[in-house]
């Protein structure tokens, strides 16, 4: 990739300036109803740099709504909250588009906010997940290379762990480092049925796999390893 073409990329606006304040705007609310408990309003202005002012105005804002009480018996959490959309979905195609025609293309967490904005969050401990699924993901990114494709232009999104100023070399490391796990799960079940050769190969590749790679299996790994220690106690309980 030439020089011209890394400076285009490092240059071009992230978003429309729009949709860039909505953006923040989201961002902030979530950041000022989360401390809003626990701080006063000149506490939460200094701690994020807003104004006193902005502060006031967020926090009177009807977004994020407390929860339902009725539900649970624990005392509020002021730390649990859902925020509602604040982007319409055509603005946040739009605003993706923006990113994803650049010469580097875009990346998830490049436009995770947005998504945040057009969908709302639901936030817990300081964590938040995006109120929509990976179906409406998938059509939002089809309608962003649709309309790209209109303009004339090609939408890019790429994997997270792809260097996009050096595609080659960062695909070839990934691969070989792919090839140096499969390696590694090969020798473990090799090791394994050298000492247990009468087990089956792929339910020993698939146990080695899934207590080695959180996610790999739907099981939690925690859960998975106390199922296998019950199994155990049950078994020499029966000797």
């Amino acid at each position: 990739m030439t020089n011209a073409t890394t400076a285009q990329a490092t240059t071009a606006p992230t978003l429309p300036a729009h949709i860039q304040a909505l953006v923040n705007q989201l961002h902030d609310l979530i950041a000022v109803h989360g401390l809003l408990a626990l701080h006063s309003q000149r506490q939460i202005a200094t701690q994020l740099g807003l104004s006193r002012r902005r502060v006031n105005d967020l926090s009177k804002m009807r977004p994020p709504t407390t929860l339902d009480m009725s539900a649970t018996t624990s005392e509020f959490d002021p730390t649990e909250f859902n925020t509602e959309p604040t982007m319409t979905r055509v603005q946040a195609v739009d605003a993706i588009l923006a990113l994803a025609i650049r010469p580097l293309g875009v990346k998830y967490h490049e436009y995770k906010e947005t998504l945040g904005a057009a969908f709302g969050l639901t936030c817990v401990d300081g964590e938040c997940n995006l109120n929509m699924d990976e179906k409406q993901h998938r059509q939002l990114r089809a309608d962003v290379r649709r309309k790209a494709k209109a303009a004339g232009d090609v939408a890019l999104f790429i994997p997270g762990w792809m260097d996009a100023s050096d595609p080659v070399a960062s695909n070839r490391a990934m691969l070989a480092a792919a090839q140096a796990v499969y390696a590694a799960v090969e020798d473990a079940a090799a090791a394994y049925r050298d000492q247990f050769p009468d087990m089956p190969y792929l339910s020993v590749v698939n146990e080695i796999k899934a207590i080695a790679i959180p996610g790999y299996s739907s099981d939690p790994v925690v859960a998975r390893c106390e199922r296998n220690s019950n199994t155990v106690d049950l078994l020499l309980s029966r000797t």
